[in-house]
């Protein structure tokens, strides 16, 4: 029975530390992803004009 909780625990120690990984990237990961649709928007725009096909 020692052995379940000692593998729990280390399942629980790796889960802290992902999730400490995830919260610490999350702004920057945000604002990443907000500059690269923002400038795919930009740079690529939808074509759904029936002029510019």
């Amino acid at each position: 029975m020692g052995d379940v909780f000692s593998i729990l625990a280390e399942v629980d120690g790796f889960c802290s530390q992902v999730s400490t990984a995830i919260h610490s990237v999350e702004l920057p990961f945000y604002t990443t992803l907000t500059l690269v649709v923002v400038l795919s928007v930009i740079l690529f725009p939808p074509r759904d004009d029936l002029d510019q096909v």
